[in-house]
């Protein structure tokens, strides 16, 4: 079972991605987080396998949220925004990402399987 924490302001849109993550029999939503400062807290107590992680929240964004998980974690992060400004895909390419999938540019297929099976299973205390 993949074990996914939602990091999600919006109340309506982290309900959405609730549901579609949860309909898959293989995966699993753990937790959720309503801002970075609690996406920090849900990480700690719940070792998710994947995060999902919005950009723009309260308290702390989610690219800081990102950046501060990268450094002692090595679970993967799905960036899901609605934005499209080039300035924040830029602040994206940091050591640290992967790849980068636009919806504009036709259906992607992510693999979260694949994903788990490479992250490494420590995280740094």
């Amino acid at each position: 079972m993949i074990q996914v924490l939602v990091v999600e302001d919006s109340p309506v849109i982290r309900e959405f991605l609730i549901q579609v993550l949860n309909s898959d029999p293989a995966i699993h939503v753990v937790e959720t987080a309503a801002d970075g400062e609690e996406a920090l807290q849900a990480v700690a107590k719940k070792k998710p396998d994947l995060i999902t992680m919005d950009i723009h929240m309260p308290k702390m964004n989610g690219l800081e949220a990102t950046r501060r998980i990268m450094e002692t974690c090595t679970t993967p992060i799905v960036i899901v925004s609605g934005s499209s400004s080039v300035r924040e895909v830029q602040r994206l390419s940091t050591p640290w990402r992967r790849a980068r999938l636009r919806s504009s540019s036709g259906p992607e297929e992510l693999t979260i399987r694949s994903m788990k099976r490479r992250r490494k299973n420590s995280c740094k205390p």
